[in-house]
């Protein structure tokens, strides 16, 4: 059975891996756009906090990015494709520790109880317990966490990651 410890656990774990993967870029490395449909590492990891975004929702804390910057990193939105549209590498690095920190807080103040409430989190008729669900955006956030290697990779920069 997935704990709450387990979730906090390896969220830091991720981040962990999130901070390798984005030691000694710039800001340009983040803008290179693979030339067909793979987003770039500013995109990519707009989305892995607009995930946590969710998380931090489902647990009752406050968002850390504006709504402006969550719906640019929607799944589904555009990549990104000018400086202008881009989260800055500080901004991002900021976002991810206060939404770590604020993630690990209520989780380990999760009552059991909460944990277990039954959420329709997307109106389908298939709910899921709120720890369920932060299990599934966790999964989210691997996922796209592991993109990054090969992203470091498209700047000339060697995989930390991998």
């Amino acid at each position: 059975m997935i704990t709450t410890q387990h979730l906090k656990n390896h969220f830091e774990l991720n981040t962990g891996l999130i901070r390798r993967a984005l030691d000694d870029l710039t800001q340009d490395d983040t803008l290179v756009q693979a030339p067909y449909s793979v987003n770039s590492i500013n995109w990519t990891m707009g989305h892995i906090l607009q995930g946590r975004e969710r998380v931090l929702q489902l647990l009752g804390a406050p968002p850390q990015l504006t709504s402006n910057e969550a719906a640019r990193h929607q799944n589904g939105s555009q990549p990104i494709g000018a400086e202008s549209e881009a989260l800055g590498l500080d901004r991002a690095l900021s976002v991810l520790e206060r939404g770590l920190a604020e993630i690990v807080q209520r989780l380990e103040s999760l009552s059991d109880d909460d944990a277990a409430r039954p959420l329709d989190l997307f109106g389908n008729g298939k709910p899921d317990s709120l720890l369920g669900w932060v299990f599934f955006f966790y999964f989210h956030d691997t996922y796209h966490t592991g993109e990054l290697a090969v992203l470091r990779q498209l700047c000339g920069k060697p995989a930390k990651i991998a």
